[in-house]
């Protein structure tokens, strides 16, 4: 006979010698233990201290909008205001602004200070009627409002981080 069948002889009478020694209740847990009562935690570390153990917050986290009625649904859920920010990919101080001010910590911080829950950028092409409802010609323009709607300020052109900080407040 072949070495390979022989070999596959050996191993078929191995897995139903196997399956004759398990009991039928053993194939049916998964060959877990039944009597899980008797199961201990061997380490005292492996118990979490009371104060370790996180409550859930109040609120779930909002997913991040994508469209601007979402942005404002966002911002009513966070009871706070938004910062509507017009670009076009094909404007370069739009850009500038983006990479210089709204990702500088300090401008961060200064936006969570007024209230400012969320930096939503729009593109006049794409979304034409919002654009126009604030009266967007030209880019970048940037709105803060609440989630009624209502204009607190509204800036035009580049900003750096420091003029931006002060136009803030």
């Amino acid at each position: 006979m072949n070495k390979f069948i022989l070999a596959g002889i050996f191993v078929l009478f191995l897995v139903i010698l196997g399956t004759f020694a398990l009991k039928k209740s053993d194939l049916l847990m998964g060959a877990m233990p039944q009597n899980l009562d008797n199961w201990t935690i061997t380490k005292k570390q492996d118990i979490p201290k009371k104060e370790d153990v996180k409550k859930p917050a109040d609120k779930p986290a909002l997913p991040l909008p994508t469209t601007y009625a979402e942005s404002l649904i966002y911002a009513k859920n966070k009871e706070k205001k938004l910062l509507l920010v017009f670009k076009t990919a094909s404007c370069v101080p739009c850009a500038k602004m983006n990479n210089d001010t709204f990702k500088n910590k300090e401008v961060q911080s200064a936006l969570k200070e007024q209230g400012i829950c969320l930096l939503y950028y729009l593109n006049p092409d794409i979304e034409p009627e919002v654009a126009k409802k604030y009266g967007v010609y030209s880019v970048p323009k940037y709105i803060v409002i609440d989630a009624n709607e209502k204009i607190y300020k509204s800036g035009l052109g580049y900003l750096g981080p420091e003029e931006f900080k002060s136009w803030l407040k």
